[in-house]
Order: C-alpha cells, then structure tokens, then sequence
C-alpha cells in the first residue's frame, strides 16, 4: 500500500484495499486536530503500508537565503535551533570534528528521540538526511522553494517500511513528526520574525500525538 500526506490543509491520498470512493474521498481531506489521527486509523483498518510519502508545506514571507539560515542550525542543539528541542531533545555531531555546527555529507550525523539521519546534502535550496532503522528506511528533507514575496518551504519524509514499522508509523511516529514538523514551521517563523530562536514551543499537543510520544519513547528500542 502506498500512502501520501500533503500538509498544505491535511489533505491524505492513499489506496487502502478494498476501500469504496466515497470512503477514499473522506480520507483525502481531514481535520489537523485529534480527528485526524483517528480518521487516519478509520483509513488503515484492513490495510499494510508498505510505502509511505509524507509532505508538510508553509508559505513564509522572507528569502530562500533568509530562510536558510535557520534551516541549517536545525538539529545543532544551540540556542538558534529552531527544531522543538525544549519538547523533543535533539542532537548532532560529526566524526572527527570538534565544531559540532559543521555539516558534512557522510560524515555529520543528527537526531532526535530515538532516531538518527545521516546527513547528505544542503546547497542552499535542499536538505536532506538518509536514514535506516529497523523496518524502516527512507530520506527527509527540506526544500526551500522561491516565490514571489517569499519562499514555499516543503518538508517531506519517504520511506519503505517492513515489519513493526508498518503499524508504527501511522500509530506511534506520524503523530509526532506532524506535530513536529508544524513546530519547526512555527519557531522558524517566530526566528525570523524577531531575529532569534523561541526558546519555548509555542504549538500545543493534541492528545494523538502526545499519547503516541508517550508510548513511542517505551517502545521505540522493540521496533
């Protein structure tokens, strides 16, 4: 089963088997509070992910240049990290160097919780991280899109899923990286509007996602 998320409402497309069109329709377009996730899980009964594309999108009024800026100390751990560190602690370091601000493709690694990227790419445009844990395997990243009066920021998350993490994703992970995704959007946003990273996160969590974070950090060395 593939599944896609476009985050520019929340809009979902997937194929579960055996899913009539008027219940394909209802899952395409959903709610971003509690509603989702238990929408979410209406759309997942008698299906098996196998596949997955997740896509969070947010029009901000400055430069692609201004923008990335703050998207390379994500994941730093410094005061101008704008990933939501005082809810989800983060980290990042490179072999064989003591700047831990330096990105260096195959060599940089980065995480938060109980997962780690590798870091491949940032030209000033796109970010991306690789990433292989148990069941699940793929690529996130940014790409910081120009427009007029501003810039189209996109994250996006693809990946192949075996074993538990076909029903850890939609159940356990999905809740907490949409949240966290909206977050990074949110204190990005407040960086640029004040010239410095918040340091407390602003974005209120729903039930779904802190019930998912609860249990996600218990069960996250079984998966």
């Amino acid at each position: 089963m593939f599944f896609q998320a476009d985050f520019s409402g929340i809009t979902l497309r997937g194929s579960p088997p055996g899913r009539g069109p008027d219940e394909l329709d209802r899952c395409r377009t959903l709610p971003t509070d509690n509603r989702h996730y238990l929408a979410l899980i209406e759309c997942l009964k008698g299906g098996d992910w196998r596949s997955l594309k997740n896509i969070h999108k947010r029009r901000i009024r400055a430069s692609p240049e201004d923008l990335g800026k703050w998207i390379i100390r994500l994941w730093s751990g410094a005061e101008d990290d704008c990933f939501p560190r005082d809810v989800i602690a983060n980290w990042r370091k490179t072999d064989g160097v003591r700047d831990p601000n330096q990105l260096i493709p195959g060599r940089t690694r980065l995480g938060h919780g109980p997962f780690s990227f590798d870091f491949q790419q940032w030209d000033g445009s796109k970010w991306r991280v690789i990433f292989q844990r148990g069941g699940m395997k793929g690529w996130h990243g940014f790409d910081l899109v120009p427009e007029q009066g501003g810039t189209l920021l996109v994250h996006s998350i693809e990946a192949d899923l075996k074993g538990a993490f076909r029903f850890a994703w939609p159940v356990l992970v999905a809740p907490v990286h949409d949240w966290a995704v909206e977050a990074i959007f949110d204190r990005i946003e407040e960086a640029l509007a004040t010239g410095s990273a918040p340091r407390h996160t602003t974005r209120p969590m729903a039930f779904a996602p802190r019930a998912a974070f609860f249990v996600l950090k218990r069960v996250a060395r079984f998966i």
